[in-house]
């Protein structure tokens, strides 16, 4: 699993344990029947699952204006983040 840089704008805002590149997420893409090349224009994802605060998360990148989409499945929510 790659991690993000800690000198990054996202690793000082959100628990680095919550932040995964998409590159690694390719089982969640695989299971949900998504095409992960279609979301290659994002770069992480956070998933409610593993998520300490979602909605404090979700605050923290609006406060901070990253961009990001929120996406959901059957067995929960996500974020994507540019």
């Amino acid at each position: 699993m790659a991690y993000i840089n800690s000198n990054s704008k996202l690793s000082k805002l959100l628990p680095m344990e919550e932040i995964h590149y998409i590159e690694d997420c390719e089982q969640f893409f695989l299971d949900e029947n998504l095409n992960i090349e279609d979301y290659k224009q994002w770069n992480y994802m956070v998933f409610d699952t593993t998520s300490h605060d979602w909605y404090n998360t979700i605050n923290t990148l609006k406060l901070n204006n990253i961009l990001y989409t929120i996406g959901e499945t059957e067995f929960g929510d996500y974020i994507l983040i540019k």
